[in-house]
């Protein structure tokens, strides 16, 4: 849908020539953060392996990202940062590993202080295709939101933190190959998930963390999705 997770399907673009009902896949990938006062370079570098259910397995690099990040307030209470993000398309689009086209996505990052065992942590993002197949390629606002409350252990030794996470993709434009009707907008759809989370904090030093997300609409990215850092 959009060319936002694959470029065009069914022939016609630069995705797989068959449309298929669903896809596994599994990213190995290595995110790196430079920072200095209040302001940061970051690079994400995925390995996919996308497992189809109408043909065989392909893997390789995935499209890569970078990006900086600013920091606009900061106090007790809040915190405001602005990010901006480039896709980079490396992977190769007709195996499934990639979009084909370059993407921006300006964004606002908040944390919130609720209370001395919790905070709140959100996004708000536009992605931006550029280049992609002029029909499918389409723009969407995607939105996230953490709660996180301290459950055990102490921030200055071992700290456990429960997460829930709310996750919206909301489709401005473009279309998407259903395997049955063929073309169809992607316009005015809306992708909802939810899941909780834990997160092992040792000494303000290491960081461990699990978290899942689940479908909560019809039409969907991951019916089940998991994730470990």
């Amino acid at each position: 849908r959009a060319e936002y997770f694959w470029a065009r399907t069914g022939g016609g673009g630069k995705g797989p020539s068959t449309v298929p009902n669903h896809v596994r896949y599994h990213d190995l990938s290595m995110y790196t953060e430079i920072a200095t006062g209040k302001f940061s370079v970051f690079t994400y570098l995925p390995y996919r392996s996308v497992y189809p259910d109408n043909s065989g397995h392909n893997a390789g690099f995935s499209d890569m990202t970078v990006g900086t990040k600013s920091m606009l307030h900061d106090s007790e209470l809040m915190q405001m940062t602005f990010q901006m993000t480039t896709y980079i398309p490396i992977g190769v689009p007709s195996r499934g590993l990639g979009v084909g086209h370059v993407s921006l996505e300006p964004s606002l990052i908040f944390g919130l202080n609720v209370s001395r065992l919790s905070y709140i942590q959100a996004q708000v993002a536009e992605w931006i295709p550029l280049g992609g197949d002029p029909t499918y390629a389409g723009a969407l606002m995607r939105f996230h939101t953490s709660y996180n409350r301290s459950l055990a252990g102490s921030p200055d030794t071992v700290h456990l933190i429960g997460t829930m996470e709310l996750n919206g993709w909301g489709f401005q434009d473009g279309a998407y190959t259903s395997p049955t009707l063929g073309q169809q907008s992607a316009n005015n759809y809306i992708y909802v998930s939810a899941g909780p989370g834990l997160r092992l904090v040792v000494c303000d030093a290491i960081d461990f963390g699990a978290g899942s997300a689940f479908a909560l609409t019809s039409d969907h990215w991951a019916q089940q999705l998991l994730r470990s850092e």
